[in-house]
C-alpha cells in the first residue's frame, strides 16, 4: 500500500513538474504574441482562442494532479510507515478515522508524528512510542507520547520550550486553525487537535489540559 501511494505521489509530481511547465510556457508565448501582434486584431483573437483552450487544459491538469496527490494521502498508512522507518524501535499505531478526512489535515498529522518521533529519539533516546489518531463529533487529534527520559527543556510547569521543530508542528496545526500541546513531564507527550469544518463555533478543546492516556 505504502508503495502504491509512493508511486502516485512520484506521478504526480512528475505531471506537475513536466506537463504543468511545458503548458504554463505555451501560455506565455501565446500572450507574448498576442502583444507582437496587437495591430492584427484578427490574429490576436484567434492567439486569443488558443490562449483560453491552453489556460483550461492547465486548470484540468493541476484539477488532476491534486486529486491523484490527495488520493495518495492516506493517513494510517502515513503513520504506519513512519512506525516501521522512523528512529523509535517500537511504535504502536492507532488510527480510527473516516474516509473524509481531509488530505491537508492528514498531512499535517504525518508532519507532526514525523517530527514527535525525531524529538522522542534525539532527545529523550526513547525505546517506545504510541501514536493514536482518532476522530470526534467536532474535531480529529492526533497524540503521540513516548518511554524517553523527561525533557531537559521542561518548564516547571511541565511545559516546553519551543525550539524550531515544535514551532514548526504548531504553525502546521493552527494553519488549520488547530491547536497544538505538548507537555515534556513526566512523560512527553504531543498533541494535535484539528477543527471539522462542519464543526460548531465556539471552543472545541482546551489548550492547557489534556486527556490522560488510557491505561
Amino acid at each position: 500500500r505504502a508503495a502504491v501511494l509512493d508511486e502516485r505521489t512520484r506521478i504526480a509530481r512528475e505531471i506537475h513538474d513536466g506537463v504543468g511547465h511545458q503548458l504554463t510556457r505555451l501560455l506565455f508565448q501565446v500572450r507574448a504574441l498576442e502583444v507582437v501582434h496587437r495591430d492584427d486584431p484578427a490574429l490576436v483573437g484567434e492567439l486569443g482562442a488558443v490562449g483560453a483552450g491552453v489556460g483550461q487544459a492547465l486548470d484540468a491538469m493541476r484539477s488532476s494532479v491534486h486529486a491523484l496527490s490527495d488520493d495518495a494521502e492516506d493517513l494510517a498508512t502515513g503513520l504506519h510507515v513512519l512506525a516501521v522507518r522512523g528512529p523509535v524501535e517500537d511504535v504502536s499505531v492507532s488510527c480510527e478515522v473516516g474516509q473524509d478526512l481531509p488530505a491537508e489535515v492528514s498531512r499535517c498529522f504525518v508532519a507532526v508524528v514525523r517530527e514527535a518521533l525525531t524529538n522522542a529519539a534525539r532527545h529523550g533516546r526513547a525505546r517506545q512510542a504510541r501514536v493514536s489518531v482518532a476522530e470526534y463529533p467536532g474535531f480529529w487529534r492526533a497524540v503521540v507520547t513516548n518511554d524517553g527520559l523527561p525533557a531537559e527543556d521542561a518548564a516547571a510547569d511541565g511545559g516546553v520550550v519551543e525550539g524550531m521543530g515544535l514551532r514548526s508542528m504548531r504553525e502546521r496545526v493552527e494553519a488549520l486553525g488547530g491547536t497544538l500541546w505538548v507537555s515534556g513531564a513526566p512523560r512527553f507527550r504531543v498533541q494535535a487537535t484539528v477543527p471539522r469544518p462542519d464543526a460548531p463555533t465556539g471552543p472545541h478543546v482546551p489548550t492547557s489540559t489534556a486527556p490522560k492516556e488510557p491505561r
